[in-house]
């Protein structure tokens, strides 16, 4: 995640288990080295070999 995101080092504040758009995924909400927050979605494919994340959303929050 952090590799994608690209702002490194990140501070996760929550990872939860959810679902999104109809399959499994973890939500993680963190913030990146510049002190923007975000949210992220990683599928079920995350950690995967050849999948990376499996970033299914990202956005901005705040």
């Amino acid at each position: 995640m952090a590799t994608e995101h690209g702002s490194a080092p990140l501070v996760v504040e929550v990872i939860d288990y959810a679902e999104f758009q109809g399959e499994q995924a973890l939500v993680i909400r963190f913030t990146d080295s510049t002190g923007a927050r975000w949210a992220w979605v990683s599928g079920p494919e995350c950690g995967v070999p050849g999948s990376g994340s499996d970033r299914r959303y990202s956005t901005r929050v705040g």
